[in-house]
């Protein structure tokens, strides 16, 4: 059962329950289920939770296309801390976007300043995992990116220290449009680009 819930938490999901852009709440990674994408990974204190790829259009990304990467970061610390860069070879460079007002229109941003998180309560068997206000857009790949395939991105916290993840292209298939149920959450707040 374990290895199970261990092979679950890097399940990359056919449908769309990332499609989920919630804002405010963190999911529980011992709760995983069949369906939720992404993988999970640890920086210190910070975890990064349902992180991938979105899916590419005819299930591969062209050499000079943006890609969105989905993810949620939960500070686990009793200090703020801040993402201060993302990085990936496979991209001319990596964008931290924020949607302050969860109304669909993100802006790029230089950090972003991760609170200390509420403690996380387990969700029912049916919950389903949501994003929060931010997302990252790998832009003009360098190379031809396939779904079902990963790509390395490193992400650098200022208290944290630095994690690279093998983060997971979304295989191509339908999903829902994105739930309009967004409240921004008060884990998190932005710094403009700079």
């Amino acid at each position: 059962m374990r290895n199970n819930r261990r092979i679950t938490n890097t399940f990359i999901g056919l449908l769309g329950p990332a499609a989920l852009a919630g804002c405010a709440s963190h999911p529980n990674p011992s709760s995983y289920h069949a369906g939720v994408l992404g993988t999970n990974a640890r920086a210190g204190a910070v975890q990064l939770l349902s992180v991938h790829v979105d899916a590419p259009p005819d299930s591969t990304y062209a050499a000079g296309a943006d890609a969105v990467v989905w993810l949620t970061l939960r500070n686990g610390a009793d200090q703020p801390d801040t993402l201060d860069s993302v990085t990936s070879p496979v991209a001319g460079k990596t964008e931290i976007r924020w949607d302050d007002n969860c109304d669909g229109r993100y802006t790029t941003v230089g950090q972003l300043i991760l609170q200390p998180a509420v403690p996380l309560h387990e969700p029912g068997p049916s919950a389903v995992p949501v994003f929060d206000a931010y997302r990252l857009r790998l832009v003009d790949l360098q190379r031809q990116v396939l779904a079902g395939t990963t790509v390395p991105i490193t992400f650098r916290f200022q208290r944290a220290g630095s994690v690279t993840v093998n983060v997971p292209v979304q295989p191509s298939v339908p999903r829902a449009e994105p739930s309009t149920r967004c409240v921004p959450g008060p884990s998190s707040t932005a710094r403009p680009g700079v």
